[in-house]
């Protein structure tokens, strides 16, 4: 079946050369296309993925919030001739000393193997190169092996692993004691933001692709509207700020409760010594209380630290996200042998 490839910022244009399709204007208020978005991600990931759960448009609708995404700008999709969206790609261009351009990809299942993909891939790719990108980057669950095969056909190479892990709430979640010296709070976000900052960048600094932050991001963050200042807990050891986790609340299509863990880490001089399991088990109480049914978190494989936390604390692993790479020097150069 033929298909079209429209960019978002010509996409009114585009709309309005279909009579059968409504005329759209490309925004982050957009209903009618995120609703199309939403349907989209979750035929592919229905597909094939064993834990999926129906995401309604809202959650895609605070994502691309979230991370600033710029729907005239940042996409690209594929219909077909009877406007049905068959495809998409997405690229953030992160403001890093890199210019780090992440991408994502989806295809549904029925129009895949027929080179799609590749053509969406080239157009995020070109978007990126005319922004000064440096580098490439994206993330393959596990369980899609030809997605896998897909970017390194195309190059990318594998430069990191995620593990992704999972704990159902249904019933309490393993209750720890708190170290002697130890209280778990929730951070005071009118005061502590600097504190906050402050423990982010030092536990994570030598985490992949990791930015530093400061109180005006994290300040940014609070005033969205999926933040809740009840999932956002310190750790104190006799009043020293010594770690920290953020949760972010996502509901489901049926309306369950999903907690996603961010951020959640312990400063390396404190580590080893229970003080994470209390803070993890915290956060856990607290989801628990709001009527979350899980929780899930992605952590480095090489973080064997961070894994053993988080399998005592109940969480067994789900899948792995592996993290691909290609610099902008590596695609230039390709370009210039085939052509």
């Amino acid at each position: 079946m033929p298909i079209l490839i429209v960019p978002l910022k010509e996409y009114r244009r585009w709309a309005e050369s279909m009579c059968k399709v409504e005329t759209i204007t490309p925004m982050s208020g957009d209903e009618a296309l995120l609703k199309d978005y939403a349907k989209l991600q979750n035929a592919v990931d229905s597909f094939d993925n064993p834990e999926h759960s129906e995401l309604p448009t809202g959650y895609f609708q605070s994502s691309f919030s979230f991370s600033n995404a710029d729907l005239s700008e940042d996409f690209v999709l594929v219909r077909n001739n009877a406007g049905d969206l068959i495809a998409s790609g997405t690229i953030f261009t992160e403001d890093n000393s890199s210019l780090t351009s992440r991408l994502m990809i989806q295809v549904h299942p029925h129009y895949r193997c027929q080179g799609i993909g590749s053509e969406v891939l080239n157009h995020l790719v070109q978007i990126g190169l005319k922004r000064g990108a440096s580098e490439f980057v994206c993330r393959v669950p596990s369980f899609r092996s030809y997605a896998a095969s897909f970017v390194e056909k195309h190059g990318f190479k594998l430069d990191y692993t995620w593990v992704k892990m999972q704990i159902e709430l249904r019933n309490p979640a393993p209750v720890f004691p708190h170290p002697i010296g130890l209280t778990v709070r929730a951070l005071n976000v009118k005061e502590e933001l600097t504190t906050w900052a402050q423990l982010q960048n030092t536990i994570f600094k030598e985490s992949p692709g990791y930015e530093a932050v400061n109180a005006e991001i994290l300040d940014s963050i609070i005033k969205h509207r999926i933040f809740d200042s009840s999932l956002l807990v310190i750790g104190t050891y006799f009043s020293e700020p010594i770690g920290c986790c953020l949760g972010f609340s996502i509901e489901s299509m049926n309306k369950e409760k999903i907690l996603q863990i961010k951020g959640m880490g312990v400063l390396p001089q404190f580590q080893r010594r229970g003080y994470g399991c209390a803070i993890v088990s915290e956060i856990l109480k607290r989801a628990y209380i709001k009527q979350h049914v899980s929780s899930e978190l992605v952590v480095l494989s090489s973080n064997r630290t961070a894994i053993s936390l988080y399998e005592k604390c109940g969480f067994k692993e789900s899948y792995k996200l592996l993290g691909y790479k290609k610099t902008a020097a590596q695609q230039v150069k390709g370009r210039d042998e085939i052509g």
